[in-house]
């Protein structure tokens, strides 16, 4: 997927227009669409009128760089603010609160954000509570595993800046896509997908920003077993640090919930799958919040050891529809794809096998025990949510192809994963 930024995002032109309101937005530069004809005067504060006059227009360049913003955010700024959650947040204290971490959130303060990315960040600080919540969350969990595990200077350098910057694609997804309590379908999920692309592009495209910040950012959502997002790529293809960084925004977003049993969480979703986490900044986390987990949340959860079965029978239904589809279709791809898939499966058996949680859905054992009930059943939940995921990245996979046939033959395929993945 190609990102281009000669077109302003409409999405982006609504974060804009909202945060203009609430701080001064001027223009940098003169704003000249691709025809030579200026749009805006360099020094004008931005309004709505501009919203309308670059609808449907392409830029001489991005508007991101042609805009300032009157006391953008700052990574000083954003230390300060990562160091008071550290105050707030026990569990935050456990990852990163150690003195070497605190010293390289301190060191870091000194570092520049190129003046478009400051603008995003700006708008997300005023406009988002929430996703500037969980940059703080990740900036401080990734000082912690860059502590622990004695990064050198210059990688613990651009792991932090990519860690500020890691979600600031998400200026040009529909929100509505973040923010629906409903499921999404594949079709959705593609927009919400395209975001470490876009950040990535932002990235190299309008910053001189090292080649391993862009890269970080691009693969935060990979995963070492390929089963990640956007490009499924597998440990070899992605740069060291950015498994730290899926880490910490794994960790992140668990452990900010607030919910009973995050920690706990936590701590089984680094190790429900091999290989699929960097072991290195798994390992600290897992350490870190070690003799802090907390009781499972059993309310509401019912009998689903019970479950386990049931998302096993399922599991080898799907295997059986994309082995039969590898077998009778002509295209190299489709088969790959299949193969591929039913590697996948297979582990998240193994995985199950390996908790012991068929075994006691088939001798109705730790029915009584509430707690072991409740591990049991988040097992089942981070295994169906993966056939989820894996769905999903199929979908993007074959409809990236040129031709439609593809995702024609794994359409069924696909339905079947996400209608099976609770």
């Amino acid at each position: 997927m190609s990102v281009s930024f000669s077109a302003p995002n409409q999405y982006f032109l609504d974060k804009l227009v909202t945060l203009s309101e609430k701080q001064t937005v001027t223009a940098a530069d003169d704003i000249y669409d691709d025809r030579g004809f200026k749009l805006w005067a360099k020094g004008v504060a931005v309004s709505r009128e501009l919203q309308s006059k670059l609808v449907l227009r392409k830029l001489a360049k991005p508007l991101e760089s042609s805009l300032t913003v009157e006391h953008a955010v700052s990574f000083a700024e954003i230390i300060d603010d990562c160091l008071a959650k550290l105050g707030e947040e026990p569990l935050l204290q456990k990852i990163s609160g150690v003195r070497s971490a605190r010293q390289l959130l301190g060191e870091a303060r000194t570092l520049k954000i190129p003046r478009p990315l400051r603008l995003l960040l700006t708008s997300v600080k005023l406009n988002d509570a929430r996703a500037y919540e969980h940059t703080l969350w990740v900036v401080a969990i990734c000082a912690g595993i860059a502590a622990e595990l004695k990064a050198f200077t210059n990688d613990a350098t651009n792991l932090l800046m990519a860690a500020v910057l890691h979600d600031i694609g998400e200026s040009n997804i529909n929100p509505e896509y973040f923010n629906t309590p409903r499921r999404l379908a594949p079709q959705e999920w593609k927009h919400v997908v395209s975001h470490p692309l876009i950040a990535q592009a932002l990235v190299q495209d309008l910053t001189s920003l090292p080649a391993a910040v862009a890269q970080c950012v691009g693969q935060h959502h990979e995963r070492h077993d390929g089963s990640g997002y956007p490009y499924q790529s597998r440990r070899a293809d992605q740069h060291s640090l950015a498994g730290w960084i899926a880490v910490a925004d794994v960790a992140a977003s668990l452990l900010a919930s607030g919910s009973k049993g995050a920690s706990s969480s936590l701590a089984l979703a680094m190790r429900v799958v091999p290989d699929e986490f960097d072991r290195d900044a798994a390992g600290v986390v897992s350490r870190a919040v070690r003799g802090t987990e907390d009781e499972f949340d059993v309310e509401g959860r019912g009998d689903c050891v019970a479950d386990a079965r049931e998302v096993m029978d399922r599991i080898e239904s799907v295997r059986r529809a994309l082995a039969e589809v590898a077998q009778t279709t002509r295209l190299a791809f489709v088969r790959q794809t299949c193969i591929g898939a039913e590697a996948l499966l297979h582990t998240l058996t193994k995985s199950m096998r390996a908790t012991g949680v068929l075994e006691a859905a088939m001798l109705g054992e730790g029915i009584n025990d509430l707690q072991l009930m409740a591990e049991r059943c988040l097992i089942v939940r981070e295994v169906e949510w993966r056939m989820r995921n894996l769905g999903r990245n199929i979908y993007l996979r074959a409809e990236s192809q040129p031709s439609p046939e593809p995702l024609a033959q794994l359409a069924g395929s696909i339905e079947m994963i996400d209608r099976s993945a609770a």
